[in-house]
C-alpha cells in the first residue's frame, strides 16, 4: 500500500524554522500522518521532500540515536519510516530512502539525469579492442555472458540476446536513485547515480557511480573502506572492501574482492575471489581465484581456476590491436611466475608451470601438466588426474558455496565424472592412441605448440585408461542396482541380469557432445537449439531466457548419467573381449580402482616426506624436527581430506570385488596402514606423474572369502534370481558417510539438501545414529518433503536401508 503523505501545519513550519531547517516552499514538503518536527534539525528543503515517521532509534556506530534528518539537504526525496540521516553536506538529490536506513556522513548522494544505474553498460572483455562486449545487467549471469561473449559465430542470437537486456535497461532506468529498507551508508565520498539494496551496507568508500548494489535482508552485500566503484553491478551476497577499485564491472553471488585489487572491463561470477592483483577484459568464470599482488590476469576466460603468484599473460604481440585472448579450461591452474603468451587454449583441469613464449593448444588432453625446459612447452597429457590436488579442488568447490537465499544466479555443475569431462578424457585418449601409432621410433611428438615425449604420451593413455575404467564400473555397479531396486516384481518380467546388461542400458548410435558453459554442463546441442529459440523470437524477455537456461542445466541431472552410456560402450567395445566379456570389464574396474588408489595415495603421503620438514623444529635436533613437523601438519593417516579419500578408495574397491566376486561376504577393509612416504623424486618438465616403486606401493587386503569363481561361471549357474547387483545392493553399510561416493555426495547435497553441505552432514550423521530403519525413516519424512519418484531421491534411500539392514 502507498503511504499517506500529508502537509505541514503552521506550528510543524514553525518548529522546523526554530530547528534551523530552511524551504523556499513549504508546501511542497509532506509528511507522514503521524510526522514529529522533533527529529528534523538542520535541513534545507528543496523541491518535493516527502518525510515518514520518527518514532525509532537507530545505531549507526553502536550508540544509540533517535531516527531523524540532520544538517543536509534533501532535494526531490523520499525518506521512509525510521530513517537515521546525519551529515551530507553534499545534499541528497533525487532518492528513495527505504525504512530504518542509516546515511551519516556521506560527502553526497545524488541522482543526476535519467540513469539506468550500470544497466547496459557495455563491457569488452577477452578483447580490449572490443568485438566480445558484453552488456552489464543487474540479471546477467555467467551463462547469459557466456552466449553474449562467445557466440559471435550467431549474430542472430546475439542481436536478441542484446534486445532483451536492453530492453530490460529501459525498464530500471530512472531519475531517482533508492537506498533500500534497512541501508546503512557510513563515512562515504560521492555517490551518484545507485540502486542501493535493501540491507546494503557501504563504509568507507571513496566514491560509487553509475552502478547497482543488490542486496537483501536475507542475503546482504557488503562495499567497505577505500573502495571505488564506477559503472558496475554487484549482486547479493558480494563483498568489496579494502582498496579494491572497479570501473565497468560485473560481479557476482558471494564474491569477494578487496585488498587493493583493481579491475577493468571485468566481469566475477558465482564466488570468484580476487585479491591483491589486477584484471584486465577478463571473464572470470564460477570460483576464479587470484589472490596475489603480482598476478595479472588480462583478456582471458576462466572458470575453477586458481592464479599462482606472478601469474601473467600478454596479448601486445599485435599491430593492429590488441586482440589475442586466451582460454583456460575449467579446472585449470598456473604455479608461481607462470607466462603465458596469448592466444593460447588449454583442457580442463591442466596445471602450467615455466614461461612460454609460443601459442600451443592444448584442448584435446585434459588433466594435463605443462611445463617449459630451455624454451620448449613440453606436455604431459592426464598428468594432474591421480593427485590429491586435483581431488581436493573437487571437493572444496562443493563446500564453499558463499552464495545463499533462493535465487541462486549462476548454475554451477561440478563432477569428475560428468559428460563433458568424460567426453574429453575419451576424446584424449583416440588421439593419444592415434600418436602412439604414428609415432614409432620417435622419441618425441610436436603438435600444437607443445612438445610430448613418448613416454609420456604413453603414461597419459594409460592414465586416461584407468579414467574410462574406474568411470565404466561405477556405472555399471550403479545400473545394475538401480535396475534391482526399482524393478516391478508384480509385472512378471523376468530380472535383469548382467549378461543383458547392454541389452537394458539405453545408448544413443554415438556420444553427445557436451560443453561447459561458465561452469554449466549442458549437452551441445541444446544450446544450439537455446540458441535458435532467441533467433526466432521465442525467447524474448529475461524471465524467458533464464527458465530456458535452467531448464538447459537441469539435463545435467536428469540425463547426465544417460549420456555416459555411449561412452562407456565405446570404451567396451574397444576392450580385446569386447562387450560380451563382462568379466574382463570389472576386472579392469578393479585393476584401475587399485592404481588410482595407489597414485593418490603415493602423491599424499609424498606432502609428509622428509624434505617437507625442511623449516621445522627451528633450534633442534632431527628429533625434534620430527616432533614440530608432526605437531604443526601430523600425518597422512591423520589427514581428514585424506581420510575421507580412503574410506571411498575402499568401498569402490569393495563394491567392484563383489560384483567380480559375488559370493564374498566380508567387506574390504579399509588400506591400513598408510604407505612410507615416497622419496620426492626430481621430475623432467614432460614427466609429472611417476610411477609408484613396488615396494612403496600400499598393500591391498583380500577379503577372507573371496571365491575364484569367475562371473562367466556365475552368469552360467543362474542363481535362482540372485544376481551381482543384487548381491552389490544388498550389502549392510557400517558406516552411511563412507558408503557415499563422491559422486553421489555432489548429487545428494545438490538435489536432497539445496546445495547446503552442513546440512547433508548433519542429515547423514543424524541418520547414522538412528537406532533402527524406523526411526531413521520417520525422521527423514518428519524433515523432508522428497518426491520419491526421483532417482536422487530412491538411491538415498537405499543407501540408508543398507546402513539399518
Amino acid at each position: 500500500m502507498e503511504p499517506i503523505y500529508r502537509a505541514l501545519n503552521p506550528q510543524e513550519i514553525m518548529q522546523l524554522t526554530g530547528q534551523a531547517c530552511t524551504c523556499a516552499d513549504w508546501s511542497l514538503v509532506q509528511v507522514a500522518p503521524d510526522f514529529s518536527p522533533e527529529y528534523i534539525r538542520g535541513v534545507h528543503f528543496v523541491g518535493q521532500v516527502r518525510i515518514g515517521t520518527q518514532q525509532l532509534m537507530a545505531e549507526p556506530e553502536g550508540i544509540p540515536i533517535h531516527s531523524g534528518v540532520y544538517r543536509t539537504t534533501l532535494c526531490e526525496c523520499t525518506i521512509g519510516d525510521n530513517v537515521y540521516i546525519a551529515d551530507v553536506p553534499g545534499g541528497i538529490n533525487r532518492y528513495t530512502i527505504g525504512d530504518n536506513a542509516i546515511i551519516e556522513n556521506v560527502a553526497q548522494l545524488s541522482t543526476r539525469g535519467l540513469s539506468r544505474f550500470g544497466n547496459g553498460i557495455r563491457v569488452p572483455v577477452l578483447n580490449e579492442a572490443g568485438g566480445r562486449e558484453v552488456p552489464l545487467s543487474d540479471r546477467l549471469t555467467a551463462q547469459i555472458a557466456y552466449l553474449l561473449a562467445m557466440y559471435r559465430h550467431r549474430p542472430g542470437t546475439l542481436t536478441a540476446l542484446s534486445d532483451i537486456i536492453e530492453q530490460h535497461a529501459r525498464s530500471v532506468a530512472s531519475a531517482t536513485g533508492t537506498v533500500g529498507e534497512g541501508a546503512r551508508l557510513l563515512h562515504c565520498g560521492r555517490l551518484m547515480n545507485l540502486r542501493i539494496g535493501a540491507h546494503a551496507t557501504l563504509q568507507g568508500v571513496i566514491r560509487a557511480t553509475e552502478g547497482t548494489i543488490l542486496s537483501s535482508a536475507e542475503v546482504p552485500t557488503m562495499v567497505g573502506d577505500g573502495t571505488i566503484l564506477d559503472e558496475f553491478i554487484l549482486c547479493s551476497g558480494a563483498t568489496v572492501t579494502d582498496g579494491a577499485i572497479l570501473k565497468r564491472c560485473f560481479v557476482g553471488q558471494g564474491c569477494q574482492i578487496g585488498a587493493q585489487f583493481s579491475a577493468t572491463n571485468s566481469l566475477f561470477f558465482a564466488n570468484c575471489e580476487a585479491f591483491h592483483g589486477e584484471a584486465c577484459s577478463v571473464f572470470a568464470g564460477p570460483y576464479t581465484v587470484t589472490h596475489h599482488k603480482s598476478t595479472l590476469l588480462i583478456a582471458g576466460y576462466y572458470s575453477f581456476f586458481n592464479a599462482g603468484s606472478g601469474t601473467n599473460q600478454s596479448n601486445h604481440m599485435y599491430r593492429l590491436g590488441p586482440v589475442h585472448q586466451g582460454i583456460l579450461g575449467r579446472g585449470s591452474k598456473t604455479g608461481s611466475d607462470t607466462y603465458l603468451m596469448w592466444p593460447c587454449r588449454t583442457a580442463p583441469f591442466t596445471l602450467v608451470k615455466g614461461h612460454h613464449h609460443g601459442h600451443f593448444d592444448t584442448r584435446d588432453f585434459p588433466f594435463s601438466v605443462i611445463a617449459e625446459k630451455d624454451g620448449i612447452s613440453f606436455l604431459s597429457p592426464g598428468a594432474n588426474l591421480m593427485n590429491t590436488g586435483t581431488l581436493r579442488d573437487l571437493y572444496k568447490w562443493a563446500t564453499r558455496d558463499r552464495r545463499s537465499g533462493t535465487d541462486l544466479r549462476d548454475i554451477v555443475h561440478n563432477d569428475l565424472f560428468s559428460p563433458y569431462l568424460a567426453g574429453s578424457v575419451a576424446h584424449g585418449l583416440e588421439v593419444l592412441n592415434a600418436f602412439c601409432k604414428d609415432c614409432q621410433g620417435k622419441e618425441y611428438i610436436d603438435f600444437q605448440g607443445v612438445r610430448m615425449k613418448k613416454t609420456s604420451l604413453e603414461r597419459g593413455i594409460k592414465v586416461y585408461s584407468t579414467y574410462m575404467d574406474r568411470l565404466t564400473g561405477m556405472e555399471i555397479s550403479l545400473w545394475l542396482n538401480r535396475s534391482t531396486s526399482t524393478r516391478d516384481t508384480t509385472s512378471g518380467a523376468p530380472p535383469v541380469t548382467p549378461e543383458g546388461l547392454w541389452d537394458h542400458i539405453p545408448t544413443d548410435s554415438a556420444p553427445e557432445p557436451w560443453i561447459d558453459v561458465a561452469g554449466m554442463f549442458a549437452p551441445r546441442q541444446t544450446m544450439e537449439h537455446l540458441c535458435k529459440e532467441l533467433e526466432e523470437r521465442r525467447i524474448n524477455s529475461l524471465p524467458a531466457l533464464e527458465e530456458a537456461l535452467r531448464e538447459a542445466g537441469s539435463i545435467f541431472n536428469t540425463r547426465g548419467r544417460a549420456a555416459l552410456a555411449p561412452l562407456i560402450r565405446n570404451h567396451c567395445e574397444a576392450m580385446p573381449g569386447g562387450l560380451s566379456d563382462l568379466k574382463a570389464i570389472l576386472k579392469r574396474w578393479e585393476e584401475a580402482e587399485k592404481l588410482w588408489e595407489q597414485m593418490v595415495r603415493a602423491d599424499a603421503v609424498r606432502e609428509f616426506a622428509g624434505t617437507a620438514s625442511i623449516g621445522y623444529g627451528i633450534d633442534g635436533s632431527e628429533n625434534i624436527r620430527k616432533e614440530d613437523f608432526e605437531q604443526v601438519r601430523g600425518d597422512a593417516g591423520g589427514n581428514p581430506f585424506f581420510c575421507q579419500l580412503c574410506q571411498e578408495f575402499s568401498e569402490r574397491l569393495e563394491q567392484a570385488r563383489m560384483l567380480l566376486h559375488p559370493s564374498a561376504s566380508e567387506p574390504v577393509p579399509a588400506p591400513e596402514p598408510v604407505p612410507e612416504p615416497v622419496p620426492e623424486p626430481v621430475p623432467e618438465p614432460a614427466q609429472p606423474i611417476h610411477e609408484v616403486p613396488q615396494s612403496h606401493q600400499p598393500p591391498v587386503h583380500e577379503p577372507a572369502s573371496v571365491t575364484k569363481a569367475c562371473v562367466n561361471d556365475l552368469l552360467a549357474e543362474h542363481h535362482s534370481g540372485v544376481d551381482m547387483a543384487q548381491a552389490l545392493q544388498q550389502a549392510p553399510l557400517r558406516d552411511l558417510a563412507a558408503g557415499i561416493g563422491l559422486n553421489d555426495k555432489f548429487l545428494f547435497t545438490r538435489e536432497l539438501f539445496k546445495s547446503n553441505p552442513s546440512l547433508y552432514q548433519q542429515t547423514v550423521a543424524r541418520i547414522n545414529q538412528s537406532r533402527n530403519l524406523e526411526e531413521a525413516l520417520e525422521w527423514l519424512h518428519s524433515r523432508f518433503q522428497w518426491d520419491e519418484s526421483l532417482p536422487a531421491v530412491q538411491k538415498f534411500l537405499d543407501l540408508v536401508k543398507r546402513r539399518h539392514s
